[in-house]
């Protein structure tokens, strides 16, 4: 682990709000972690998916080289090296602690600075 890594953690593409899973409950990733090449490297990547306009894309339901491609395409992947802990970590939600969701509507910066605050404030 380098400087940057221990002060910077990786993180997901943010997305704008969540999606509502039939449950009830709400996703905004639905990570995976997976080895390229039989255990020497480790990803991790979402197999939910935003588009620009807000539709979600779930590729979780089928194989999971469809999703890393996916992931690939739009930059998201993960590159753990050989660190496999650490990536299965990731891959269960580790960085769900720290994440923060762009807001489901845009609005001005300073008001979602000022809401974050206060979410923060309030724990």
């Amino acid at each position: 682990m380098d400087y940057d890594d221990f002060f910077s953690p990786p993180m997901p593409k943010r997305r704008r709000g969540v999606r509502k899973n039939p449950d009830g409950s709400v996703s905004s990733h639905l990570m995976a972690t997976e080895t390229l090449d039989k255990g020497k490297t480790w990803v991790s990547f979402p197999t939910l998916f935003q588009d620009p306009d807000g539709t979600w894309v779930d590729k979780s339901k089928g194989k999971w080289i469809d999703a890393y491609k996916e992931a690939k395409k739009r930059g998201e992947v993960i590159d753990f090296g050989t660190d496999k802990e650490s990536a299965l970590k990731f891959g269960e939600g580790s960085w769900k602690d720290d994440y923060i969701p762009l807001p489901s509507v845009p609005m001005d910066p300073f008001d979602f600075i000022a809401t974050e605050i206060s979410k923060v404030l309030q724990k």
